[in-house]
């Protein structure tokens, strides 16, 4: 949803659910007075949410999520059942003509975290600024280990 929509969505939809959630989690903690568990989430960045990374997190910080996370889409583990699946063709995929923007948003991010606000921002200054490069390079990037379901879960679109 663009343009900030979906701060005002009053909806069933997997995103407003995951706040409703979110929001529960908050709650209970404060209503404990812990610091712990941290209460963290996950923002994949895509084609299509880039213009919300910023919006998000200030939305994030209003309802007092502890950190957040910011991984690039990945189009191997998205469409590992579609070998037809290239970058060209994918939606979600950073286009060449929005990489200078998403730099931007990084540095917006890096300030950010230089800033130490809250929610902590747990990416390094390092895998910011790789982010970019990441959609640019495409398959020439250096792959990494993914940890998704060693140590966080994911609530997702899917039954």
């Amino acid at each position: 949803v663009s343009g900030n929509a979906w701060l005002h969505q009053e909806s069933n939809g997997a995103y407003a659910l995951s706040i409703k959630a979110l929001k529960y989690l908050i709650k209970i903690k404060s209503e404990h007075k812990s610091d712990k568990p941290a209460v963290s989430v996950t923002f994949v960045i895509s084609q299509k949410n880039m213009d919300e990374i910023i919006p998000f997190y200030n939305h994030l910080s209003l309802l007092g999520a502890d950190t957040v996370n910011f991984n690039p889409y990945t189009l191997d583990n998205s469409y590992f059942f579609n070998l037809e699946s290239t970058y060209e063709k994918d939606e979600f995929w950073i286009r060449r003509n929005n990489i200078s923007k998403l730099r931007g948003i990084m540095k917006e991010l890096c300030l950010l975290k230089s800033g130490n606000v809250i929610p902590l921002i747990t990416n390094s200054i390092y895998q910011l600024n790789a982010i970019p490069k990441y959609f640019e390079k495409k398959e020439k990037y250096k792959k990494g280990i993914c940890l998704a379901g060693f140590n966080y879960f994911h609530i997702t679109n899917f039954r």
